[in-house]
């Protein structure tokens, strides 16, 4: 599969689309719950944003979000169904990681879904490991946080 990794910004319409279509995924799995969440997803407080792009196609995105001085917070990471398991995913995290190195970052952090099992599993094997959660999500058992030093490539 050919793909084409391009650094959008947040308000590019394929980042947003992609965005919109995120958000319409977690409603038909969780439903409601994630009504509680949508605080967490304001693009206006996200560094950049990344989409491959498929034979043209938006196929999958993820966004930076500064959390402190040293770390940065990675956001909506997806890939549309169709696009799964092909690899996109990692080379949208490896990107974000290397963005993140470029802004003088050291450390990134994530948040899914406990019930998320595949994210879970993706986020463990390139090299997150589970950290007590963070922020607003502190003592939220709906949420698993994980961490990964970065380092420079």
């Amino acid at each position: 599969m050919k793909f084409q990794l391009v650094e959008t910004g947040v308000e590019h319409p394929d980042f947003v689309e992609l965005v919109h279509q995120l958000d319409e995924y977690y409603y038909m799995r969780f439903r409601d719950i994630v009504l509680n969440y949508q605080q967490h997803h304001d693009l206006s407080t996200m560094k950049c944003g990344v989409v491959a792009y498929v034979d043209g196609q938006p196929a999958a995105c993820g966004a930076l979000k500064v959390y402190n001085e040293t770390s940065v917070e990675m956001k909506r990471i997806f890939v549309r169904s169709e696009f799964r398991r092909q690899g996109l995913a990692s080379q949208i995290m490896k990107t974000l990681e290397k963005l993140a190195i470029e802004q003088g970052f050291a450390y990134a952090v994530l948040e899914t879904g406990a019930e998320m099992k595949d994210a879970i599993r993706f986020y463990q094997k390139i090299g997150y490991e589970v950290i007590p959660n963070f922020g607003s999500f502190i003592g939220d058992d709906v949420c698993i946080c994980f961490g990964k030093p970065l380092l420079a490539q």
